[in-house]
């Protein structure tokens, strides 16, 4: 029979997302341990050997758990779009939480300011995100994080980078938090 290949279970090299959820299978434990985490800290860690599965069980399962109310409230976070650091780290986290209605000759412009102000003040991320995200608790995701030390070759931006994520996790309220 003439099967779809929008129902095989198996994404080859590719990492689960929130619409592959329905199709991860055999981590509920691992799934079950890292919301665990959650509970208690602000700052989770999936760490493995490459291929080993991190961003399939992140971005495919814990994520899309969270967005169910695996938490308490989790249903009502914000959650952005997960960011690949690259090259240009600040650069990657200002898009990632770009407001999408900026006019597009402003972005450049907005953006560039924006990494001005990471690199200036630590806690910029988390004043950011609190003028766009008034009272919300974010989730910021970090797939690849190790790009941020075998890709950036500014040592200074890699710090300013994981300054203000550390920074974003010590608001008191709301509680944001943030997966690498």
């Amino acid at each position: 029979p003439e099967l779809s290949e929008a129902d095989c279970p198996y994404l080859g090299l590719e990492a689960f997302q929130r619409e592959n959820a329905n199709l991860l299978f055999g981590r509920q434990r691992l799934l079950n341990k890292l919301t665990k985490k959650l509970e208690t800290n602000r700052l989770l860690a999936v760490v493995g050997s490459s291929g080993s599965g991190k961003s399939s069980i992140v971005l495919g399962g814990l994520i899309p758990g969270l967005e169910a109310g695996a938490l308490p409230g989790s249903e009502d976070w914000h959650y952005y779009p997960p960011l690949l650091p690259g090259s240009r780290p600040l650069e990657s986290l200002v898009r990632t939480i770009c407001p999408r209605d900026l006019v597009s000759d402003e972005t450049d412009d907005w953006l560039g300011k924006q990494v001005a102000q990471f690199q200036q003040t630590p806690n910029h991320l988390a004043q950011l995100v609190d003028q766009l995200n008034p009272e919300i608790p974010v989730v910021v995701v970090v797939d690849q994080f190790e790009e941020v030390f075998t890709l950036c070759p500014n040592e200074d931006r890699c710090q300013a980078f994981i300054n203000n994520l550390l920074s974003l996790i010590q608001v008191t309220k709301p509680r944001h938090t943030v997966i690498l």
